[in-house]
């Protein structure tokens, strides 16, 4: 396998941020828990939108990927459910650069594979965020869909979450799968993107419903110009894309279908064009709409670079406090390891106090 010094640089940083962030940011703040949910979660909220920042500052600075934005170029407000073709396992991770400059970091959350949620540092962090970790098992991925996003709603929390409804990323394998699925349905065989699996979008979409300001809807699609990274071997090699365009349509809440099977192929069409829209992309290298004026730029690159220099001071001070307190750090990483690994994780014991001092108030209305 080659390595590339960029490649494992990148690595490098995103796990020792990710790490030490978790154990010397996030632990004071879990002491928070029992006294203020509310409190503990815009203190995480913002030490997650400084996370956000960091993947962007790699890419857009030290490696020269350039980000583009098309389509609906309004920043997306209030709470929203963004759908994003999955070609890549890293469509997460440079969606942040997309949201940094249309979307509010702190409140962006993702869907993601529960496996994730064990990876030592950054699954910890996602966890503490209550990320939204499912297993492919329906009965009980529905229950986590359902409870996360009450809690959301319950909150009153402006949440805008990132769901994937391909459930996986475009590969040969899954492409294979995808195909084999169109012949039996009698649907089009699609070359770039899969087709979705609408039942967990609509059960996703419903639940999301049940709060008080009904969500809209953010069609993103991604497209990517140069080498696409397809995973972890790809990203050590250095093969980085010269450009990501992401391209975005909002659907405000009026518009979006209610009934599950109008949901469904609401969906469904939007696949279609998605497939269309790529064939075009990948033939021209970029969307045809309107692209967000670059001039606003600097102010982004000054936001990344003060973002680079606080990690950096961070990195440098927290490999200090290691050396210095080794066996406290040891103590911190095993009670994650128990707690986030071999436990139920961070996510369900932040869930499970929510219901508790929220089932207490509805019992003192009473």
């Amino acid at each position: 396998m080659r390595v590339s010094v960029s490649g494992v640089f990148f690595f490098l940083v995103l796990f020792l941020v990710s790490y030490n962030g978790t154990l010397l940011f996030v632990t004071p703040l879990l002491l928070l828990l029992p006294v203020s949910l509310s409190v503990y979660r815009r203190w995480v909220d913002y030490i997650l939108a400084l996370w956000y920042h960091l993947g962007p500052a790699l890419l857009e600075l030290l490696y020269g990927v350039r980000v583009r934005v098309c389509g609906d170029l309004q920043q997306i407000q209030g709470p929203c459910l963004i759908i994003l073709n999955h070609r890549t396992r890293f469509d997460w991770l440079f969606f942040w650069s997309y949201i940094i400059r249309m979307g509010t970091p702190p409140k962006h959350k993702i869907v993601l594979k529960d496996a994730l949620k064990k990876i030592p540092g950054i699954g910890w962090g996602m966890q503490a965020c209550l990320f939204i970790f499912i297993s492919r098992n329906w009965s009980r991925d529905k229950k986590t869909l359902s409870d996360n996003l009450a809690y959301y709603s319950s909150r009153g929390y402006p949440l805008q979450l990132l769901f994937f409804p391909e459930g996986t990323n475009l590969s040969k394998h899954t492409q294979l799968k995808s195909h084999k699925f169109a012949a039996e349905n009698g649907l089009q065989k699609y070359d770039f993107v899969l087709h979705p699996r609408t039942m967990g979008f609509v059960h996703c979409l419903r639940e999301f419903r049940k709060g008080v300001t009904p969500p809209n809807i953010v069609n993103v699609t991604v497209g990517y110009v140069g080498s696409i990274p397809e995973n972890e071997s790809d990203i050590v090699a250095g093969r980085w894309p010269r450009e990501i365009h992401f391209c975005a349509d909002t659907v405000p809440h009026s518009q979006i279908p209610s009934g599950e099977e109008e949901l469904a192929d609401w969906l469904n069409q939007c696949w279609q064009n998605k497939e269309e829209a790529l064939k075009q992309f990948y033939r021209e290298k970029r969307f045809q709409r309107p692209y967000l004026d670059e001039t606003g730029s600097t102010r982004i690159k000054l936001a990344l670079i003060s973002v680079l220099v606080f990690w950096a001071i961070f990195l440098v001070l927290s490999l200090y406090v290691i050396a210095s307190y080794p066996w406290m750090m040891l103590g911190l990483s095993v009670f994650y390891f128990t707690v986030a690994v071999l436990g139920p994780g961070l996510d369900w014991v932040i869930l499970q106090l929510h219901q508790m001092t929220y089932q207490a108030k509805l019992f003192s209305k009473t």
